[in-house]
């Protein structure tokens, strides 16, 4: 696995992807930033482009709150910039609230679809 880096080079990141057989890639997004990047959506398809065989899943992270408005937008317009990506809402760990504690889910969700084909 590799991590988002400024420095890095797409070509550099595709050839780690070549290097290692790469055939599923997960991109996370923190939900709580609140925010989904043009650079990021062009990285994303420039990814997919260069090695099409490569699966993309969209990990939002630190969900919380799936129930607003303001989620399922983010989640459309995640979708929108990337081609329809699987988008899967994740929150490792439970977390606490005013309103108590918001449990923890998604993993199992996504692991599904890194395993599905």
């Amino acid at each position: 696995g590799f991590s988002y880096n400024d420095n890095n080079t797409i070509s550099e990141y595709d050839k780690v992807i070549q290097k290692q057989n790469v055939n599923r890639l997960v991109f996370c997004i923190n939900y709580t930033s609140n925010r989904f990047e043009e650079y990021e959506a062009s990285l994303i398809a420039t990814l997919r482009k260069n090695n099409p065989n490569m699966k993309v899943i969209i990990a939002l992270t630190q969900c919380y709150n799936t129930k607003s408005k303001d989620f399922d937008q983010m989640v459309a317009y995640i979708k929108s910039k990337t081609n329809y990506a699987p988008v899967i809402p994740v929150l490792c760990m439970d977390w606490e609230t005013d309103g108590g504690i918001k449990k923890s889910f998604g993993v199992n969700d996504l692991i599904s679809e890194v395993l599905n084909e």
